[in-house]
């Protein structure tokens, strides 16, 4: 689903449910579609029999799981039933709605979609194909009996309010968010059409974005913290197909109803909404690898229960590749290379049961090779048991005239430990002193980057020395990205280009803009496949900032089909340093990766960094006594194009 359904996540922590909590589920689905309609057939009643056997076992009573199947599941039956459900609500309850169906893609109405295309649920009675006159086997169609991402944002909307914070809702869509997908006759059925029902516009301006907040960002409107937590379980990405797989008697089934009535089957006591799609996504990769399921909404609400628990910090083996092939989101952005160790583990107990090797590591992504073969339809947590040297060096300098000549072995001693730092002369930052303001970090710009005043007495302890250590690894992250060249391996496939408002191009020369003055940026796609991109600014006193995605929106929100065109219009120049900046676009045909979270801003002052923060940091240095290794680095699964121009004061 689309960036919709990240707004109407409430990110809330309450206790308890109300008095009067009933479970209500309402299960869609529908198989039979009628062929003159241009859909196939699909084994969606096996998805509602395998529901409606397990939810029981979550406290839903038989007379609150609503079922609506095939021919009673078409558009106006499909909103009689949520309308229903929206009646039948009330607060505290916990509510679940699921479909199984054929999924797609249909041109935006309203422009709130940065691709221009909405994504729909398939009613029986809606047609694959726009036709705009009757024909000899069925009428004309214009896509009005497609359930948009639009209307079922509306249903959640009006359920979220009514159930309040002590309930929750849970959605879950078995069917195709459309794209691009390798075939095979050897996977099953796909759940929906890879090609979009294109409506024509005439006049529209078709993938036209702005930098700025989207139409959707304040859809909810209200009070967040009184509306239920909505989590949103998808088979697969936007832009992929969604592929059915067979259960242990070869039938035909949906791999999300599949993976989640096992899931529920099994599930331990007080696991989150996290855990259990940890568990969904494992099953689905190790039955299809190449497809990727999605999560939205509060992980760490505890399932069909308005309780949260303490949000988890685990990371998680991404996806598998053969029995002990495997790939983790981290990557060199966090000092992972090749021969770093990681070990896997149960995260239920937290004991460990193999041991990974990093062979292949790109900005945002480690490949690794399992030494013991594991059940990999099981999620498997992951931690760092050994980090080499790190190949970046962030070089570091004292104000040696303003530094306290006993700190400067103890600073030595840290710059030696954290293994990405090295004493220069010729240093990137330094570090200064002064009684008023304590501990000072200076980047090249003169920028403060870090100030700790519990230092101002002159005293420098192991807390300021540990502190210390956070604000290096962000500034050293920040160094490493923007020193990473243009290339990869959609180089030449993939184009970037700056166009001022008299017409120039960047291609020709290099653009002057002035501070608000207006530009075009064009990304243009001219490989075979879907690309996911994300686009950094870095400004004349080298801060940067992760412009998309969003903050409200997932990464793979952002991509752009094979020979599309990203069109930003208009937007302006707010000049925060005069001389050179830097677009960086970062593209990659892996739809999971997301650079926000590498460059949160660092916390000017000690204790203040985020949990997440602290625990990406915590990696940068080995375990005491462990043997550094040395390695080299492959960024290669990432393809970079940077784009400068000027801001001048005249």
């Amino acid at each position: 689903m689309r960036t919709l359904f990240i707004n109407l996540m409430i990110l809330c922590l309450c206790t308890g449910a109300a008095e009067a909590q009933q479970k209500r589920a309402l299960l869609i689905g529908i198989g039979d579609y009628p062929p003159e309609l241009g859909w196939s057939s699909l084994s969606a009643a096996n998805d509602v029999e395998y529901l409606k056997s397990v939810l029981p076992l979550q406290g839903f009573k038989p007379e609150n799981i609503q079922i609506i199947l095939n021919e009673k599941a078409t558009k106006e039956g499909i909103e009689k039933a949520m309308s229903e459900l929206i009646s039948a609500a009330g607060k505290g309850d916990i509510i679940m709605v699921h479909f199984s169906g054929h999924g797609q893609q249909i041109t935006d109405d309203n422009d709130d979609e940065a691709d221009g295309l909405d994504e729909a649920w398939v009613s029986y009675d809606a047609q694959a194909r726009y036709a705009p006159t009757d024909r000899p086997a069925a009428p004309a169609y214009k896509g009005e009996k497609h359930i948009r991402d639009d209307q079922v944002g509306k249903w959640l909307e009006s359920l979220s309010g009514i159930v309040g914070k002590e309930g929750s809702i849970l959605v879950s869509i078995d069917a195709c968010h459309s794209g691009t997908a390798t075939r095979s006759a050897n996977l099953g059925v796909v759940r929906g059409d890879p090609e979009p029902f294109n409506i024509p516009m005439p006049g529209k301006k078709r993938d036209l974005i702005r930098l700025g907040p989207t139409k959707d960002k304040d859809f909810i409107g209200g009070s967040a913290m009184e509306r239920g937590n909505v989590v949103t379980f998808s088979a697969s990405s936007p832009t992929q197909v969604n592929r059915e797989t067979f259960d242990a008697n070869s039938k035909g089934v949906g791999s999300l109803s599949y993976a989640f009535s096992k899931a529920l089957a099994e599930l331990p006591a007080g696991a989150s909404y996290g855990d259990v799609f940890m568990r969904v996504k494992s099953m689905i990769q190790a039955w299809i690898p190449t497809q990727f399921p999605m999560m939205e909404g509060a992980a760490s609400q505890q399932i069909f229960s308005g309780n949260y628990k303490p949000a988890s910090e685990v990371t998680y083996v991404d996806r598998w590749a053969g029995d002990t092939a495997i790939t983790v989101k981290m990557g060199t952005l966090q000092q992972l290379g090749p021969g770093a160790e990681l070990e896997l583990f149960d995260p239920q107990t937290g004991k460990t049961a193999a041991t990974a090797t990093a062979t292949k590591v790109s900005m945002v992504e480690t490949m690794a090779r399992v030494d013991t073969k594991l059940d990999n339809t099981k999620p498997w947590a992951v931690r760092i048991k050994s980090l080499p040297v790190s190949p970046f060096k962030l070089l570091v300098g004292y104000d040696e005239a303003k530094v306290p000549k006993e700190w400067i072995p103890l600073l030595d001693d840290a710059l030696k430990k954290y293994g990405f730092t090295e004493k220069s002369d010729n240093p990137y930052c330094w570090i200064t002193y002064a009684k008023d303001t304590g501990l000072v970090l200076i980047t090249p710009y003169d920028d403060a980057a870090y100030t700790d005043t519990k230092v101002a007495n002159g005293k420098l302890d192991k807390d300021a020395i540990d502190a210390l250590k956070n604000p290096l690894q962000a500034i050293a992250k920040t160094t490493f990205f923007r020193s990473q060249p243009d290339g990869g391996p959609l180089a030449g496939k993939v184009k970037l280009e700056l166009t001022n408002m008299a017409g120039e191009k960047s291609s020709g020369t290099t653009l002057v803009f002035r501070d608000q003055e207006k530009f075009n940026l064009t990304l243009k796609n001219n490989g075979s496949k879907v690309i996911y991109y994300s686009i950094v600014v870095i400004n004349p006193k080298g801060e940067m900032e992760v412009l998309l995605p969003f903050p409200e929106e997932l990464p793979q929100d952002r991509s752009l089909k094979a020979g599309g065109t990203l069109a930003i219009d208009e937007n302006t120049i707010e000049a925060k340093g005069y001389g050179t900046e830097y677009f960086k676009v970062v593209v990659s045909e892996n739809p999971g990766f997301d650079l926000r979270p590498m460059f949160n801003p660092v916390a000017k002052k000690r204790g203040q960094l985020s949990s997440w923060e602290e625990a990406m940091m915590s990696i940068m240095q080995p375990e005491p006594g462990e043997i550094p290794k040395k390695r080299s680095v492959q960024v290669n699964d990432v393809t970079i194009i940077t784009q400068s121009y000027q801001i001048s004061k005249d």
